[in-house]
């Protein structure tokens, strides 16, 4: 509460709207442990329940949406190329 301001009841209710996980990935919270509250840096304010990978993940990336999506972008055009490759390996098997 001392560092985000919120109560144990305001983090419950966080927790049971989001599904009772991660606001991103939905995993649960660890056996034993809690997600962590998210906020934004420059604000301070609150946004949502994260477990540790994802809000490493936001964290690791600066809070900049351009690196998200340059990092979706990535995924999306290596799963490309993959698909490609693994279609000319079909065809030289032929």
């Amino acid at each position: 509460m001392r560092k985000f301001g919120i109560t144990i009841e305001d983090y419950e209710r966080m927790l049971e709207e989001q599904g009772g996980g991660c606001r991103i990935c939905h995993d649960p919270p660890p056996e034993n442990g809690s997600l962590h509250v998210d906020h934004d840096h420059k604000t301070g304010k609150v946004r949502a329940l994260l477990c540790v990978k994802c809000n490493n993940a936001i964290g690791a990336l600066g809070e900049k949406y351009e690196l998200f999506q340059a990092a979706a972008d990535y995924i999306d055009r290596d799963d490309e190329l993959t698909e490609k490759a693994r279609g000319r390996a079909l065809l030289l098997r032929a």
